[in-house]
């Protein structure tokens, strides 16, 4: 299928993804966009509001690609305690071509290994051998890591317990997470040197913390950890932009039922900061 040849050849010469490029060129009509299938795992981060199905009309809204997706999520686990589940290996002998696998670490975790070896190197094995178990099927797989945001700290108190692992604010949870996803992408990055597998980190919780600067009126959470529809959206707009390019983007005019003029808000938050984009995944 020459469009989906054109899609590989894209993605193996690294030019997908609003890290290190402008988006990959429009197909000539809507029948010619390139299939790309495209695996979630995680956890409630990933399945609360319906992440996968929100990128999957976003994507479908802007005419440059059909997404084939799948997820497999559990509440709560760690990616680590994810790999045991059946349901992994059953989506690697899947027939299905697989392009792009995202992994969600717990919040937790995540924030906990930019400080601590254990989590760290838990978190840092986890993505090796989910890399290993899906690069095999395709040699020019991308990996993204999904970076996502802090803990809403106006329902977690300043000595709530577990500070250590955390942070001590939102912003401090905010930096330990950025970091130790950058750490990891870096190290699965060298891993991988030499082979045509590419590894880049979606700022999600970069883009929800200008959200919370600039546009303070938006409910971002439901609850303590978990993402609102609006959150959800952004999550889904910003995982878009990493994987797919920013023509894609641009084109991407889906809603949903969420409140329009919020979307709004959003849309041209994330495309009037691409050094966001630009700047994940570095280890300052």
């Amino acid at each position: 299928m020459p469009s989906r040849r054109r899609f590989l050849q894209t993605l193996a010469s690294g030019g997908i993804g609003l890290a290190t490029t402008q988006g990959f060129c429009a197909p000539a009509s809507a029948a010619e966009a390139p299939t790309v299938g495209i695996l979630f795992f995680g956890n409630s981060h990933t399945y609360t509001q319906q992440v996968p199905m929100l990128f999957d009309k976003l994507c479908l809204s802007s005419g440059q690609f059909k997404p084939a997706i799948r997820s497999v999520t559990n509440g709560g686990v760690s990616l680590t305690e994810l790999l045991d589940d059946p349901r992994v290996l059953k989506t690697v002998t899947d027939p299905h071509q697989w392009d792009v696998i995202v992994l969600q670490e717990q919040s937790a975790h995540a924030a906990a290994a930019a400080t601590f070896k254990e989590p760290a190197d838990a978190y840092a094995d986890a993505i090796r051998r989910f890399t290993s178990l899906f690069r095999e099927r395709n040699p020019n797989l991308l990996v993204v890591l999904y970076q996502t945001w802090p803990r809403n700290f106006a329902k977690w108190p300043e000595d709530a317990p577990n500070q250590a692992l955390f942070g001590k604010s939102q912003a401090d949870m905010h930096q330990r997470m950025r970091l130790a996803n950058a750490r990891a992408a870096q190290a699965l990055s060298d891993h991988l040197k030499g082979t045509n597998v590419r590894v880049l980190v979606s700022p999600v919780g970069d883009f929800w913390m200008q959200v919370l600067r600039q546009h303070p009126e938006i409910p971002m959470y439901d609850g303590e950890n978990h993402a609102s529809p609006a959150g959800a959206w952004l999550a889904a707009y910003v995982l878009l932009g990493t994987i797919l390019g920013r023509t894609t983007l641009e084109k991407a005019d889906w809603s949903g039922t969420a409140d329009k003029a919020t979307i709004t808000k959003l849309r041209l938050l994330v495309l009037a900061h691409p050094e966001i984009f630009h700047q994940a995944g570095k280890v300052e």
